[in-house]
């Protein structure tokens, strides 16, 4: 049967808390259904959040080429959603005083030969790399990466070293601080200035700070192909990385490695842990006194994108319909993800859908889900 019937004759599972307010599944399951009807998407998973109910609805197939409906507790790998994780940390050391925010990081890392040759490499602190500030390339736009994703099929995965050497022994963009492009590169970097200030591995920290206390039980790092309960995701074919159009083998395992994504990302999840995750970081509970103010600090991501600037690991979209909001998205081949707060009415929403085939950009069918399911939820 063709992926796209498959999608449409999928059977809807809704997963409604006892608190949830009644009615508000119907219209985001109509929307969600034109939006896979529209779309070469195979499943949409969605949960939202308020301080007085939590709710999760999944559409579609987590296989297709199976028949395995996607329901609430399937996972997606959440891509650059992770980046909150790390700048989460990153906050909690400086309150203990084991990370300066604004010190060089060269104090941390500078004994490390690779380092050496990081443009800026003696004027990037901390904020800097949280913020993309620090005048680094991003080496997934690098011609050599889409080589090492198709080598980390056979377990060929490069060190974080290897792949900020993919932007190295190079002009900076700008000086550190003086401008912003967006650079997983800065995530990697960081990550080992975490490492050092903390004493264990940023994966490591993470776990022990967040996903253990708060119950983020389905979400996972995602260090391997084989990651249990994931949906399966699907690209184009004709896509950047050289990829098959259906990202994994006949037993569900991925056919790259999403190890090779690291601190940039890093793990895989469901929208209802998404939610619970942002709810918490948002409101401030997950972090120390003060440790909001530090996370929304932002700059400005360019003259071309007035009212959106980025802090700590989120994107603040400031005068939209809605009033501000705050957040993140992610796309890694085959899924595209959100997660997003919107302050002014105590909603948090996680979209999440396992494929990325003309998902990307603005005016794509994914960002107009994302804005039409907060106006549904918030009554607009």
């Amino acid at each position: 049967m063709p992926l796209r019937t498959k999608c449409l004759a999928a059977v809807l599972l809704i997963a409604l808390s006892a608190l949830a307010r009644p009615g508000a599944a119907d219209p985001v399951r109509d929307r969600l259904e034109t939006f896979l009807e529209t779309t070469a998407a195979p499943g949409v998973s969605v949960a939202w959040r308020t301080a007085q109910d939590a709710s999760a609805i999944a559409l579609g197939m987590a296989d297709p080429d199976r028949d395995t409906a996607l329901t609430p507790e399937h996972r997606f790998l959440a891509a650059s959603i992770g980046k909150t994780f790390v700048a989460a940390e990153a906050i909690w050391l400086a309150s203990e005083g084991a990370l300066d925010l604004d010190a060089p990081v060269a104090a941390l890392l500078g004994s490390n030969a690779w380092f050496a040759s990081v443009p800026n490499a003696d004027a990037i602190t901390p904020r800097h790399l949280l913020t993309h500030s620090a005048g680094l390339a991003d080496h997934v736009d690098a011609p050599e990466f889409g080589a090492m994703v198709l080598a980390s099929r056979n377990g060929d995965v490069p060190a974080p070293e290897d792949l900020i050497a993919l932007i190295s022994n190079r002009p900076p963009l700008f000086d550190a601080g003086a401008g912003w492009a967006y650079s997983d590169s800065g995530y990697l970097i960081v990550a080992r200035a975490i490492e050092m200030a903390g004493g264990r591995a940023w994966s490591a920290a993470v776990q022990a700070r967040f996903l253990d206390p708060l119950g983020l039980d389905d979400t996972l790092l995602s260090d391997r192909p084989d990651l249990p309960g994931l949906a399966i995701g699907y690209t184009a074919a004709e896509n950047p990385f050289g990829l098959s159009p259906r990202l994994a083998d006949e037993t569900g395992a991925l056919v790259w490695n999403p190890a090779i994504e690291g601190a940039g990302g890093g793990f895989a999840t469901t929208p209802s842990d998404l939610v619970r995750w942002g709810a918490a970081l948002y409101s401030g509970a997950a972090l120390p006194k003060g440790g909001l103010d530090i996370l929304l600090d932002t700059v400005p991501v360019g003259s071309d994108r007035p009212g959106v600037s980025y802090g700590f690991g989120v994107s603040v979209i400031e005068g939209g319909p809605l009033g501000p909001s705050w957040g993140h998205a992610g796309w890694i081949p085959g899924y595209v993800s959100s997660l997003r707060h919107y302050p002014d009415h105590g909603l948090t929403v996680a979209i999440m859908v396992n494929s990325d085939d003309g998902m990307l950009g603005p005016g794509s069918p994914f960002m107009a889900l994302e804005s039409d399911l907060a106006r549904m939820l918030t009554g607009r």
